[in-house]
C-alpha cells in the first residue's frame, strides 16, 4: 500500500476541488520527512522498506530548521531574590463571581498572602469595589501587628487596584 498525496482546496463558494498531486516529487526524502511530522532518517527507511512511501531513494537526510528549532530550550528563569522578612512582599487577588453567595450576600473573595510566612487573610465582598476598603483593613492589621510597613504588593494587574483612590491611599502612607 502506498500513501498517495491528495490536495483539498475550498473556495468561497463551498465548492471542494481534490487533485492528485503529480507535481510534487514523492521519492524526495524532504517532502515525506515534513509530511510525516518531521520523523528521523531511520523512520523514513522503514516504511519505504515496508513499501508505504513507494520508491524513495536513499540518502541522506539535510538539516532540517524546524526539527532543530523543536529541539531547542530555553534557558531558565534566574533565581528571585527571596524575601527577608514579614510584609517585604504582599500577593493580592480577587476571585469571582463565584456561583454559590456567601450568607451575606457576597460573592466575591479577596485574598492577601504575606510572601515571607506564606500567612493568609480572605475577605468575602459583594463587590469588587470593596478591595480598597478590604486592603486599607488589612493593612491596619498586619501593620500594628508586625509594627512595620508593607514594602511592596503585587497584584495581577486587575482593575480593583488601578484607580485614583488606591493610589491616593499608596501615596499618602509614603
Amino acid at each position: 500500500m502506498v500513501l498517495d498525496t491528495v490536495n483539498v482546496s475550498i473556495n468561497y463558494d463551498a465548492s471542494i476541488y481534490v487533485q492528485n498531486s503529480s507535481t510534487i516529487n514523492d521519492s524526495d526524502i524532504i517532502t515525506w520527512h515534513a509530511r510525516l511530522g518531521h520523523i528521523g532518517q531511520d523512520r523514513l527507511h522503514r516504511l519505504t522498506r515496508a513499501g508505504l512511501l513507494g520508491s524513495l531513494t536513499k540518502e541522506e537526510l539535510p538539516i532540517c530548521e524546524h526539527c532543530l528549532a523543536g529541539k531547542t530550550t530555553r534557558l531558565p528563569f534566574g533565581k528571585a531574590k527571596g524575601v527577608s522578612s514579614s510584609l517585604q512582599l504582599i500577593h493580592s487577588d480577587i476571585c469571582g463571581p463565584m456561583n454559590v453567595r456567601a450568607r451575606h450576600g457576597g460573592n466575591y473573595f479577596i485574598i492577601f498572602i504575606d510572601d515571607f510566612t506564606r500567612f493568609g487573610h480572605v475577605y468575602l465582598i459583594s463587590h469588587k469595589s470593596e478591595a480598597l476598603d478590604c486592603f486599607i483593613r488589612y493593612t491596619n492589621l498586619v501593620e500594628n501587628i508586625l509594627s512595620t510597613k508593607i514594602k511592596a504588593l503585587r497584584i495581577d494587574r486587575g482593575r480593583e487596584y488601578l484607580f485614583e483612590q488606591f493610589k491616593n491611599f499608596v501615596m499618602k502612607r509614603v
